[in-house]
């Protein structure tokens, strides 16, 4: 199974957020946008596992203590690559989100999963392969969000399945936030 661990958004949030992907689907010249049912911020990418290990990626879950808490969205930002750019929608620095994704890594470490050793930079992926139309503003996409709070109350480990047209996440566990 390919798994990932994430957040995912209320549907008021994940409104906004959809906003802003079809906006910059509105203007662009090429680009795979994210569905409104994909929309999440993923905390740890495991990529293939063996069904015998989600027992462990459970424990490793349910070992996180830590209190709900708010993310505010920022701004549309881009990773730069050949075949076109990622566009993402970012979240303002915060402490909360930081410890938790720090603590979830070490535990899956210590339960023996191999993980990328890169910096965590927490983001929502909006579309992959994007040109945008040349003069195209995304600050005008950033205003979409600007003071848009997002409650965090639970980590969701996620089953990602490849299928005809696209991609299929399907919720396979839930780690309550305190609070």
């Amino acid at each position: 199974m390919r798994l990932f661990i994430a957040l995912n958004f209320t549907n008021d949030v994940k409104a906004r957020i959809c906003e802003v992907i079809r906006r910059m689907e509105e203007n662009a010249e090429q680009g795979r946008f994210v569905r409104d049912d994909q929309v999440h911020l993923t905390l740890e990418f495991l990529g293939e596992v063996p069904n015998g290990r989600v027992g462990a990626i459970r424990r490793a879950m349910d070992a996180l203590d830590f209190e709900a808490f708010s993310l505010r969205l920022s701004k549309v930002g881009r990773f730069r690559r050949r075949e076109g750019a990622i566009y993402w929608l970012g979240v303002e620095e915060s402490d909360a989100l930081l410890t938790l994704q720090r603590a979830l890594h070490k535990n899956l470490l210590e339960s023996g999963f191999k993980l990328e050793e890169r910096d965590f930079t927490p983001h929502i992926t909006l579309g992959r392969k994007v040109a945008l139309r040349p003069g195209f503003d995304t600050g005008a996409l950033s205003e979409l969000v600007r003071g848009v709070e997002a409650e965090i109350t639970k980590v969701d480990l996620m089953k990602s399945d490849f299928v005809p047209g696209g991609v299929k996440y399907t919720l396979l566990y839930s780690k309550p936030l305190r609070g």
